[in-house]
């Protein structure tokens, strides 16, 4: 039996929080590059604002470490987040506050809650996210995280 979006979307935006994380599976499709010849790969999403609908959710993941080829500007806006302060995290990882990643409801729903970031890690990230000198103002404005 299929469940209608709309009931999904409903459900899904009565549920999720600013700050909440998620495990959910990407793929190329999503931005994400699949390791060792899968077609998709398993990430921690931080929910970081919302559309106008409240159907599709900004969000950035989380890396184990930070990719060493990336140009230093890049680098710099990987926050660091240790496995002591987040109990879902099983060794201290990275969040990349240069890209934000659109997830449905119905993506969300597919995956699984896993946690929450606290209120002043979230502000923080929120904070390096929208200072990113290559943010993209209508991306940052679609979900929220600027007026």
């Amino acid at each position: 039996m299929d469940i209608p979006q709309t009931l999904i979307d409903d459900v899904v935006s009565d549920n999720v929080q600013l700050g909440d994380v998620y495990k959910i599976e990407l793929s190329r499709a999503d931005g994400i590059i699949p390791k060792n010849g899968y077609d998709t790969r398993d990430k921690f999403f931080v929910v970081l604002g919302f559309d106008e609908q409240g159907n599709v959710y900004g969000g950035i993941l989380f890396n184990s470490k930070i990719n060493q080829n990336l140009p230093t500007s890049i680098k710099d806006y990987h926050m660091p987040i240790s496995a002591k302060a987040y109990p879902f995290l099983t060794h201290d990882s990275f969040l990349n506050c240069t890209k934000i990643f659109p997830a449905t409801s119905a993506h969300l729903m597919k995956g699984e809650k896993i946690g929450t970031i606290n209120i002043s890690d979230f502000e923080l990230i929120r904070s390096t996210v929208c200072s990113y000198p290559n943010a993209v103002p209508l991306v940052l404005k679609r979900f929220g995280l600027i007026a």
